[in-house]
């Protein structure tokens, strides 16, 4: 198959539709054919990680390094890949529950921590759950307590370790006068709560 590369366009035409983009005015003037490793070098390819495709100073495709994203973009990147990195955590170290479920947990941590506080308070979310699991409300609420305050350990602790990375990006950052090697050297590494 005969292709030609047109650096103008930055854009591939194969031969065998040169008629129809003749008579539509759109073949370029600058069109070179490729070579067979040029075909199997950037016909049909993706560019290798950090380069997108470009020409010579002869009008051949070549690929060329991805510009340096500026301090903003850079900076951007960063708060997105620290968001990101803390949600995976925190997703990756709690069960899994269905929805319908997750909207008890609020009430039933109200009701749980009353219930220890008052064991004469009313349930209505506690009791139908442990008599559904063959098991008293108080050991219930104790089971709640523990899972509560464990996940609040976890999202707390993985919440300052966010905003550390946050605050250091603000420094790296310096207001738009920092460095992108020091943007690029933060590296979100989240860990659990000792």
């Amino acid at each position: 198959m005969n292709v030609f590369f047109s650096p103008k366009t930055n854009g591939f035409y194969p031969s065998s539709l040169k008629p129809t983009y003749i008579a539509s005015g759109t073949w370029p003037n600058d069109a070179v054919e490729l070579s067979e490793i040029e075909l199997d070098t950037y016909w049909q390819q993706q560019p290798p990680a950090g380069q997108k495709l470009s020409s010579d100073a002869n009008g051949r495709p070549v690929w060329v390094d991805l510009p340096a994203p500026s301090l903003a973009e850079a900076l951007d990147a960063k708060s997105k890949q620290i968001d990101i990195e803390s949600q995976k955590f925190i997703d990756a170290n709690i069960p899994s529950y269905p929805n319908f479920e997750m909207l008890t947990f609020e009430k039933q941590e109200s009701e749980a921590r009353a219930y220890i506080a008052d064991n004469t308070v009313s349930t209505p979310v506690l009791t139908p759950i442990a008599t559904e699991r063959g098991m008293t409300v108080l050991d219930l609420a104790d089971k709640v307590i523990t899972k509560a305050n464990a996940f609040t350990a976890l999202s707390a602790s993985v919440a300052g370790q966010r905003q550390k990375y946050q605050d250091q990006l603000a420094a790296a950052y310096d207001g738009g006068n920092g460095s992108l090697s020091a943007i690029n050297a933060i590296d979100p590494v989240f860990t659990a709560p000792a």
